[in-house]
């Protein structure tokens, strides 16, 4: 409300006469447990309605600047459903997933009706996560995280596109001792170039980083 910022060529002014945001909607949807309790599925159907919602709206572009400022939209509407499912697969080893799917759009503005239809931006229409973990104190504990997204926007005009991606991580780690253990990371482990903003100069995440360390178990 109080505080403009800049990013790069984008200016965000503040807005002391925002109001707050109100959520009005419903989900549903039945669980199940298979195979005697090592197979756990979730589906999810939902669909919300947002009164007021603030946004960064744009109010002038140009070559060199990009001028925005927090408003209260009219209303905007998500809809969609997640799928999750888990898996105790033997004694050390688990593996889980989730797929979620969000259909979220601008459904008034009257500032503005040319934002209405658009797409929310910064949220995924397509998302996907997978995780494996084996996990035995005896010998290591192992994890492989990976996340896929679709495209999204960076701006509510849609059209600063952020693009979709896929990223790779694990973890190892070994007990020592009852004390310590040792362990190491790495993220992004495909070294894939993916965009986290656009303004309009394109912002990288992260590449490939790797990490390593000590954690210490200390008791009273």
């Amino acid at each position: 409300m109080y505080r403009s910022f800049r990013l790069g060529n984008i200016l965000t002014l503040a807005n002391q006469q925002l109001r707050a945001e109100r959520l009005t909607g419903w989900e549903i949807g039945p669980t199940e447990k298979l195979l005697n309790g090592k197979l756990n599925l979730a589906q999810t159907f939902f669909w919300a309605d947002v009164h007021r919602p603030i946004s960064n709206v744009t109010q002038s572009a140009t070559a060199a600047l990009i001028t925005r400022q927090r408003q209260n939209l009219g209303s905007t509407r998500a809809r969609g459903f997640e799928a999750g499912a888990e898996w105790l697969a033997i004694k050390w080893i688990d593996v889980s997933a989730q797929y979620q799917f969000v259909d979220a759009l601008v459904t008034s503005f009257s500032a503005d009706q040319r934002l209405v239809g658009l797409r929310v931006p910064e949220v995924p229409r397509n998302e996907f996560t997978f995780q494996a973990r084996y996990s035995n104190p005896r010998i290591l504990t192992f994890a492989l995280q990976a996340r896929s997204s679709s495209s999204v926007f960076d701006d509510d005009q849609n059209t600063l596109m952020l693009d979709s991606y896929f990223k790779l991580d694990a973890f190892v780690s070994r007990r020592i001792n009852s004390f310590m253990d040792v362990y190491a990371a790495g993220e992004n482990l495909l070294n894939q170039n993916y965009m986290v903003a656009r303004t309009p100069v394109i912002t990288l995440g992260s590449p490939l980083v790797a990490r390593g360390g000590i954690q210490l178990h200390l008791r009273r």
